[in-house]
């Protein structure tokens, strides 16, 4: 098996149940076993500041933007330019593909993103999240002169 030890106590073992006790209660199939050591746990647990988000009470929206740009534009410079939006409600932005093809553009590439937005406060309307891409294809669209893809 395997122990976690902190400060040299045994907080946690892992292991694999071995076959003699698995033959005694007549078990085929391999069973492992993770064995707390309370007693240690808890001392080192209480002993650091415990943090938690609440769960949000709204809903999160996703929306998705093809954009034309030329090749050399790289994805650090997407979510760089993303980050200077500051839009509060945008709670993750993730490249999901590249495309590429003459038909295109001589040195241009498609990239598609998706955007999650989420407000802590209420449940955002189509006017809150529209005005948001809005802001979002406008700074693309002055940054890397891209085009939006339709």
């Amino acid at each position: 098996g395997v122990a976690y030890k902190i400060n040299g106590k045994k907080i946690v073992e892992l292991g694999q149940v071995s076959a003699t006790r698995l033959k005694r209660f007549d078990i085929k199939q391999p069973v492992w076993f993770a064995n707390c050591y309370w007693d240690q746990l808890l001392p080192v647990a209480l002993s650091h500041p415990v943090s938690y988000q609440e769960i949000p009470k709204f809903p999160s929206v996703e929306r998705d933007l093809a954009l034309v740009v030329d090749q050399s534009l790289s994805w650090q410079q997407m979510e760089a330019a993303t980050s200077k939006a500051k839009i509060n409600q945008l709670q993750g932005v993730r490249l999901f593909d590249i495309y590429e093809n003459e038909k295109l553009g001589a040195g241009k590439k498609s990239m598609a993103l998706n955007f999650i937005f989420q407000d802590t406060e209420k449940t955002m309307t189509e006017a809150d999240i529209d005005k948001a891409m809005s802001k979002l294809t406008t700074i693309f669209e002055k940054e890397f002169n891209a085009e939006i893809r339709k």
